[in-house]
């Protein structure tokens, strides 16, 4: 038997990782079936059988490595998925209790941050270990209570609670979150935290949650790292208002006969971090020909380059046009 990330949680004698190895792309054709996935490979004289574990929601897989001739083997099968599904429903109902309590820690532990100490003794309070850690938000709209449960009994040292339709959990790095969400909760809007120390969870906590709207645009699980990314944030805001700010501030320069090239002057000035023999160079003209065009720039736009503010609202304005010209594609 394997939990939903292919780990081995029992055997009944050795091999049970090269039966994983071997049917695992067998798994991965019927793992969006949810519990009515079943698969069964017969070649060399063996029959290996997988099968969907669980009552009411996917808990875990059986796998079956057997002689190909076995005439009760199907009914063998049967029995045996019945009877692991109950099991497993009866530790997710006991499970119930230790849920409520990490919840009870994450709640403490996302207010704001804490010292180090108190925040280990409420981790290792409710069994965890006292490690770094890295959050997690995940949007379920239809059945956070069920995805919660889902992780805590995969991820044993993670702490999870449910606001309103999302789920948050927080992990200790030695946890592959990445590899987890894409398993358990691929298709869906979530963003990951960095790695935080323990007392100061709620900064990762307030990254994963920021990620979301980004993972809802980009269609994928978006780290907090991503986020410091200017292009990310600009395709987070529609075509329409990115056009109208470029336009506002670059119409004066559209308006002129030397648009093109004092678009390309301004643009080199601003990437070259306003190094005049750079920006030249890029443009191949001679400096005296930038300091025209960034001179002409400052009298049509009334924004001044020695202003760190108004290079700011021009370079934005630049990207602004570039993202909303990709998003019109």
């Amino acid at each position: 038997m394997i939990d939903l990330l292919g780990r081995v949680l029992a055997e009944s004698g050795p091999g049970g990782e090269r039966l994983v190895a071997r049917l695992s792309g067998l798994l991965d054709s019927v793992r969006d079936q949810g519990l009515n996935a079943a698969a069964a490979d017969i070649s060399d004289g063996r029959r290996r059988e997988l099968h969907a574990l669980g009552a009411h929601r996917l808990r875990a897989w059986l796998l079956i490595d057997g002689p190909a001739e076995q005439p009760a083997a199907i009914q063998v099968s049967g029995d045996l998925v019945s009877l692991l599904s109950l099991e497993l429903e009866r530790r997710h109902g006991f499970n119930t209790a230790q849920r409520r309590g990490r919840a009870r820690v994450l709640d403490r532990l996302a207010r704001a941050t804490v010292d180090d100490v108190v925040a280990a003794r409420w981790l290792t309070s409710a069994g965890l270990p006292d490690a770094d850690l890295r959050a997690a938000a995940i949007a379920a709209p239809d059945d956070a209570d069920d995805l919660a449960a889902d992780l805590l009994i995969t991820l044993p040292d993670a702490v999870v609670r449910v606001v309103g339709e999302v789920v948050e959990l927080a992990v200790p790095l030695d946890t592959d979150l990445p590899e987890v969400l894409g398993t358990l909760a691929g298709g869906r809007t979530a963003g990951i935290g960095i790695a935080v120390r323990p007392g100061a969870l709620v900064v990762s906590l307030r990254q994963a949650r920021s990620a979301l709207p980004g993972s809802r645009v980009q269609g994928r699980h978006v780290h907090a790292e991503e986020i410091a990314s200017s292009r990310l944030l600009l395709n987070t805001v529609g075509a329409q208002p990115l056009q109208a700010y470029a336009d506002a501030v670059l119409g004066p320069l559209d308006a002129t006969d030397r648009s093109g090239e004092l678009m390309r002057g301004l643009t080199a000035f601003l990437e070259h971090n306003g190094h005049w023999g750079s920006s030249a160079t890029a443009l191949r003209v001679h400096r005296h020909t930038i300091r025209n065009r960034i001179d002409a720039v400052e009298r049509l736009t009334g924004r001044r380059m020695d202003s760190a503010q108004d290079r700011h609202e021009l370079w934005l304005a630049l990207r602004a046009r570039d993202a909303a010209r990709m998003s019109a594609d």
